[in-house]
């Protein structure tokens, strides 16, 4: 396969402050639809009837869902920047039976987490894991050779805005419309100007926060490791919130119990994800959440601004 078009290094994402800014006036188009290259596909593709997931092996839970969706996977801006718009694409939790391609990311991602020469017959899991503090883990991970152990949480991409400019787009190419499927789609505003759909990867930052606290504590508390997998664009925008977060990174082989681990797109006739070895971080959970801490600034003006004062007059 070939590799996309190539996204910023770690240290050029210091220059991020918040992608979704940088994101919000770069229209999006659909670059992966029911797991076929929308670049490859028109309306009449006999492979979209069966509504079929390759990532789960069955019909796509966007379709399937109450309020049927578009069975969108991935979108890129302008820019280049790809985005997962689906859950379940990068690694679904969905596991009743395990498709070879579910079974292929769990074992890649346990070499990236565990000790070298690990293979499959030495991992175990389990999905959709309730823990005492009522929180569901995607997965835990464990090395049989040794007991080491995981939370994995997925966090593959995140969501567009202006969502409807894309199922609108997508109606249209099913429709016959001259259109195309990988086409940027816009509307007029009644002003005039065109609204386009953009990324918004701060909604997947913010759940990791939280995963971090909670999920991560759990972790420390039970010295186990949490590690959270994730497309290159959410990596990119962790970046930009913290932009000296690589000054906390630490060695495999050393001591650490978190792990961020970065995906880059590939494609060729498919689109695809592997492992960016290039931006793997190991840190140590403690440090990242004293680094979380630090991000908020001094904001004397926010304390020392005139009030309403709650007597009554």
């Amino acid at each position: 396969m070939l590799l996309r078009q190539s996204l910023p290094s770690a240290t050029e994402a210091k220059r991020f402050t918040s992608l979704e800014q940088v994101n919000k006036l770069m229209a999006v188009k659909i670059i992966e639809f029911l797991g076929m290259n929308a670049n490859e596909i028109n309306s009449s593709d006999p492979r979209l009837a069966n509504k079929l997931c390759p990532y789960i092996n069955k019909t796509c839970k966007k379709i399937d869902r109450y309020g049927q969706q578009k069975p969108m996977c991935v979108v890129e801006s302008k820019g280049g920047l790809p985005l997962i718009v689906c859950e379940h694409r990068l690694l679904s939790t969905d596991m009743e039976n395990p498709t070879s391609y579910q079974r292929s990311r769990l074992l890649e991602i346990s070499k990236v987490v565990f000790e070298d020469g690990i293979a499959a017959q030495d991992i175990e899991y389990k999905y959709e894991v309730t823990t005492k503090l009522r929180q569901r883990a995607d997965f835990i991970l464990r090395d049989k050779r040794n007991g080491d152990a995981c939370i994995l949480e997925i966090q593959g991409g995140g969501e567009t805005s202006s969502t409807k400019i894309l199922s609108d787009h997508i109606t249209r190419w099913e429709n016959g419309e001259n259109v195309r499927l990988d086409d940027f789609p816009f509307r007029v505003t009644k002003t005039g100007k065109k609204a386009t759909p953009g990324l918004i990867p701060a909604n997947a930052w913010r759940r990791l926060q939280e995963q971090l606290i909670v999920k991560g504590g759990i972790c420390i508390s039970s010295e186990k490791k949490f590690v959270a997998a994730m497309g290159k664009t959410i990596y990119l925008h962790l970046l930009g919130k913290l932009p000296l977060v690589e000054n906390l990174k630490r060695q495999k082989s050393g001591a650490w119990n978190c792990a961020f681990i970065s995906y880059k797109i590939t494609e060729g006739v498919t689109i695809d994800f592997e492992i960016d070895l290039d931006n793997i971080l190991y840190l140590d959970l403690k440090e990242l959440i004293n680094r979380l801490i630090e991000y908020g600034e001094k904001d004397e003006e926010l304390f020392t601004t005139n009030m309403i004062p709650l007597e009554e007059s």
